[in-house]
């Protein structure tokens, strides 16, 4: 997986040359020429394509018209929705981000951070597992009303722990 390059605009290209600066660039930019966060996220956009999934990416040129604090991108995959934020390794989530994150875990929901493209990607395919036999397992206890959804919930929170720990495992690689 990967993007050469050559395969950016000439914009793109400026964000991560050296020279005068706004600071957005200043943001994309690296002192030790590890690939920028906009290369990692358009890595990332391409990946999500070449497996068939919807992906909203928020533009990372100017400032965005999304809520303040929204991730980079949104993802629809195997039936879940992945809210992931690309940052540089180090990097911390700014202010305005953290606090979506606050309010989207206040709702069940994970925001997640990303340094790669490669680990975006192992966060939605080990999440998203279609043969993960605990989710297996809850799903046909709750068609049958056996088990409560506050116990189907447990099973599903215990799912994502095991999933997170494979794609911060894979991400560490």
């Amino acid at each position: 997986m990967g993007i050469n390059w050559s395969d950016l605009t000439p914009y793109q290209q400026s964000l991560a040359e050296p020279g005068p600066t706004t600071p957005r660039a200043q943001i994309l930019r690296s002192a030790h020429r590890i690939e920028p966060e906009a290369v990692e996220q358009a890595n990332f956009a391409k990946a999500c394509r070449s497996r068939g999934w919807r992906a909203v990416w928020h533009r990372t040129d100017k400032r965005s018209t999304a809520n303040r604090g929204c991730p980079d991108f949104i993802v629809g995959a195997r039936g879940t929705t992945f809210w992931i934020e690309f940052k540089r390794p180090g990097e911390e989530l700014r202010p305005d981000q953290a606090a979506f994150k606050k309010e989207l875990a206040a709702n069940g929901i994970e925001m997640h951070v990303a340094t790669s493209a490669e680990g975006a990607v192992a966060i939605i395919e080990a999440w998203s597992d279609p043969n993960s036999a605990l989710l297996q397992r809850a799903l046909e206890a709750l068609e049958c009303d056996a088990i409560p959804w506050g116990e189907y919930n447990a099973l599903r929170a215990e799912l994502r722990e095991r999933a997170l720990d494979t794609a911060r495992t894979s991400a560490t690689r």
